[in-house]
């Protein structure tokens, strides 16, 4: 609490008409909004300044914020999971890298739709939650992953300790949730070998590339493939983003490409990478190379490397991930590809290329940007531990050359 000492000028009892100058003290305090998470100011005014004054001034603030603090709890026991939802987002956006605000609105809007967007926040009990994971995990009909389910239950972590934190809520039910995770031990067994291409299935993909005459498309799943980038970091790629060091060529990994949710769409670059491990410069191999300069033709320094000219507007546009994606799904259908082929698989495939060439799991993982992978580690071990094998395969025969 402070005081604010002013002279005002106020009707003189005795002499109507007329005005006199007084000292009036003004005590003010802060405090936080706990809906909106925002200061606002309190205060009251007396004639004089004292001991005894600042007392009775700091119990009718502490008053007032109390009867303010009550009414927003009150509007709080009727706040529903969309309202609560709607106030956490508008807090969140400007806190995090755009892709991440996209991820969880879109985890929400699936919460929203699974609980109900009208259901009570009160309402919401970890019994409740608990059944909610388990009807994900195991009911027929969806049986997400484990990592979905998990990803949920994140999000509703960060809404519900939001809640707590600006006095929405007094319990946080996501707290003692737990989740029955189910036994994936066989499936990413199986899997790991389906997270990167043989060189022929490779090569499958780029003649499909050439018979739809999609070269843009091409050469972007050819610079994933040699240098491991991640598809949004590879579409937010511009001109002034290459440069020459030494005699070779390098990528500058700044940012990524972020699209929202919004109508019309709009497609920009964020000014940070996935992680802080994603800042890098990446050396580009000789047919990278290649690649990297026949795009950089004819083109201004901000614009995007890679990228296709529209038939409705009739200028270039920047790569986009769903339709990229969906190219792939055709392709790895009409080549009988029976792996799940997405942009990341070239990522995958780039490491698991690495690991055969036996660099190091350190080096690889500073190229692709992973501070920590365990995707990356998996490949890793699984793709080195096939070359142990065929090398004690060699070592049984080796007597047969005596």
């Amino acid at each position: 609490m402070w005081v604010e000492k002013r002279k005002i000028k106020i009707n003189d009892k005795n002499k109507p008409g007329k005005k006199i100058e007084v000292t009036r003290y003004k005590f003010i305090e802060r405090y936080k909004d706990s809906l909106t998470g925002k200061e606002h100011k309190v205060s009251v005014t007396y004639n004089r300044d004292n001991a005894r004054i600042r007392k009775a001034a700091l119990n009718e603030i502490n008053d007032k914020i109390d009867k303010l603090q009550k009414q927003v709890n009150q509007k709080a026991t009727t706040l529903t999971l969309k309202q609560l939802g709607t106030l956490f987002l508008s807090y969140y956006e400007p806190t995090v890298a755009p892709r991440t605000y996209i991820y969880h609105k879109s985890l929400l809007n699936q919460i929203y739709e699974d609980l109900g967007e009208d259901i009570l926040v009160v309402r919401i009990t970890t019994p409740m939650l608990n059944r909610y994971f388990d009807s994900k995990l195991y009911n027929s009909d969806t049986s997400l992953s484990n990592s979905y389910v998990n990803a949920l239950k994140k999000t509703l972590s960060l809404l519900y300790k939001y809640a707590n934190r600006y006095g929405y809520l007094s319990i946080n039910p996501v707290k003692d949730s737990q989740i029955t995770f189910k036994d994936e031990t066989e499936t990413k067994r199986d899997r790991i070998e389906n997270k990167y291409l043989n060189k022929k299935e490779y090569q499958k993909i780029l003649k499909y590339c050439d018979k739809k005459h999609k070269q843009y498309l091409k050469d972007a799943f050819e610079l994933q493939y040699l240098t491991g980038l991640r598809f949004g970091e590879l579409s937010a790629l511009q001109v002034k983003d290459v440069f020459e060091k030494d005699g070779h060529t390098y990528l500058d990994i700044n940012g990524t490409m972020v699209t929202t949710d919004t109508h019309p769409i709009r497609h920009f670059k964020s000014k940070r990478t996935k992680t802080l491990a994603g800042l890098r410069q990446v050396l580009l191999s000789p047919h990278a190379t290649k690649i990297v300069q026949r795009n950089c033709i004819g083109k201004k320094k901000d614009e995007w490397l890679i990228s296709h000219r529209t038939k409705k507007s009739g200028s270039n546009s920047p790569l986009i991930l769903n339709s990229a994606n969906s190219f792939l799904k055709h392709a790895a259908k009409e080549e009988k590809i029976s792996k799940k082929v997405t942009t990341h698989i070239f990522r995958h495939t780039h490491v698991s290329n690495l690991a055969d060439m036996g660099v190091p799991l350190r080096v690889i993982q500073k190229r692709v940007g992973h501070a920590d992978s365990d995707i990356t580690r998996r490949i890793y071990l699984h793709v080195t531990k096939h070359a142990k094998e065929e090398f004690i395969d060699m070592i049984d025969k080796i007597d047969d050359t005596e």
